[in-house]
């Protein structure tokens, strides 16, 4: 738990993925103008989460004010998922689920990014991830996705957030 800011981060259940839903959405309608095409409900992302949740290792969620603030979907030492609820962002959620993450992978971790994510790009790279490459988007025509990575050495080196 982050006393100071009041945000808990714990392994998710079940229960959770209607919010998880829901944060995913409107974190989406939020920040990703770009995308062309996404599911339209809470419930089209509970089913989402009911049927990836298998090959993910890990899926924290971060609680704020009694709510769903935010959660992270990791696959051995990837970050697969990795959304906030607009209404927690600057608030120190999204600071609090990357140090969840990088805990259980401290040597390396990869996720990717949407290059037009300037927001996601920024806070990737304070917290100690670089640019590997690019490639396009399996699943949004016309997006590309930008391959991040952090290892430890790195990290370290160059005074990233922890």
């Amino acid at each position: 738990m982050e006393k100071e800011t009041g945000i808990v981060v714990r392994d998710a259940h079940p229960g959770d993925y209607l919010a998880l839903g829901g944060v995913i959405l409107r974190s989406i309608k939020a920040g990703y103008t770009w995308v062309h095409r996404w599911w339209a409900s809470d419930r089209d992302f509970e089913t989402y989460f009911l049927e990836e949740h298998g090959k993910w290792r890990q899926i924290l969620v971060a609680e704020a004010d009694g709510r769903h603030a935010g959660f992270s979907c990791l696959v051995q030492d990837y970050v697969d998922e990795f959304f906030v609820d607009p209404d927690f962002w600057g608030r120190g959620v999204a600071d609090a689920l990357m140090r969840e993450s990088i805990q259980l992978y401290p040597e390396r971790l990869e996720l990717d990014c949407f290059e037009q994510n300037g927001r996601g790009r920024r806070f990737y790279e304070r917290h100690g991830f670089r640019f590997v490459h690019t490639w396009p988007c399996p699943f949004d025509r016309g997006s590309v996705l930008i391959r991040y990575r952090r290892d430890s050495l790195a990290a370290r080196r160059d005074g990233a957030a922890t």
